[in-house]
């Protein structure tokens, strides 16, 4: 212990009793937190207090693929904790696959994660991929999600038209109808219509269904330019 406060780095050498040992890892982690990577994995994995200290100092911006071992690893307890996985998902919306059963059917714990990335959603249980109002919210942050979505909602016309407006390429995970019926005449109109409010009326953007409509009405270049010259009204 003494070594340890003189210099964070003795634990390198210290025995796995030592490295294993709650107190010597909270007075070390305190004093420097590099400490974290001397002390060992199995305390880390199976000591609430100490898992969320190790997700409170890693940096968001960095993979933290660590942090991914670690979660995977954690103890059972642990992955069924709100707590833990709270934080957890801020810094690695990935972590969300080792998730318990019962937090990825929690509705609070998939919007969370889905806010941190729509692609969340292929972590979720299969009812929220089923739940509109969930899996429009993904789309709306990351239209990719629309691929994760169930059979029933890539079938739905609003949500489709939302993640396709983002990026057309979201057509392809469009049930076969819809594909069928969005042709790819109509998926540009849809992105002019988007880019003319963006340019012109910002305000309009939050008006999806008049997008929508004015999409699914028009399905070729002379209705692009129809809508254009008259402004959109």
């Amino acid at each position: 212990m003494v070594a340890v406060k003189q210099d964070v780095r003795a634990l390198a050498y210290a025995s796995n009793e030592l490295r294993n040992d709650k107190q010597v890892a909270m007075v070390a982690v305190k004093q420097d937190v590099r400490a974290l990577k001397y002390i060992s994995d199995e305390l880390i994995r199976s000591d609430k207090e100490m898992l969320i200290i190790y997700c409170s100092k890693q940096d968001p911006r960095k993979n933290n693929s660590e942090l991914l071992r670690h979660i995977k690893n954690a103890s059972t307890k642990l992955k069924n904790d709100i707590d833990v996985i709270m934080v957890a998902v801020k810094l690695n919306w990935q972590v969300m696959q080792y998730f318990s059963i019962a937090l990825r059917a929690n509705k609070e714990v998939v919007i969370f994660a889905l806010k941190q990335s729509g692609l969340a959603l292929q972590y979720a249980c299969d009812e929220f991929k089923n739940d509109k109002e969930v899996v429009m919210f993904a789309v709306k942050n990351n239209s990719d999600a629309l691929e994760h979505a169930s059979d029933e909602l890539k079938n739905d016309t609003e949500i489709v038209t939302i993640a396709v407006a983002k990026n057309w390429d979201m057509l392809q995970f469009a049930s076969a109808a819809l594909q069928t019926f969005l042709t790819p005449n109509c998926v540009k109109l849809l992105n002019a219509l988007i880019k003319y409010y963006q340019e012109h009326n910002p305000e309009k953007l939050q008006d999806m269904e008049k997008i929508k409509k004015t999409a699914l009405k028009y399905q070729n270049h002379a209705g692009v330019l129809n809508i254009l010259n008259n402004k959109l009204d």
